[in-house]
């Protein structure tokens, strides 16, 4: 069964951390958003995550690399309840998804 593990990334290295997780061959989501900044007196729209911190790894639990995710560069922890890992459905990405700017 292929879910979806929320992981937090150290102080803006969600880009960074994608990268990393990518090279080891894990799916990686970041969900975008527009925003605008002003930037050296200049007003630019740049895309940033959505949640700031947070990116989505898709992980197929009957062949768990968990340690690899946790020791990756950029990588600050898997987000878990109780002792318990948490997991995203397909159709919650796929919602997110839908609901990205494009």
């Amino acid at each position: 069964m292929n879910d979806w593990l929320i992981i937090k990334t150290k102080r803006s290295k969600e880009f960074w951390a994608k990268e990393n997780l990518v090279r080891q061959n894990f799916q990686v989501y970041i969900p975008l958003t527009y925003r605008i900044k002003k930037i050296f007196n200049k007003i630019k729209t740049i895309k940033s995550p959505l949640f700031e911190g947070y990116i989505f790894v898709k992980i197929d639990l009957s062949n768990s690399r968990l340690l690899k995710i946790n020791n990756t560069m950029g990588v600050s922890s898997i987000i878990s309840f109780s002792n318990k890992k948490s997991l995203l459905s397909e159709k919650y990405i796929e919602k997110l998804k839908l609901l990205e700017d494009n």
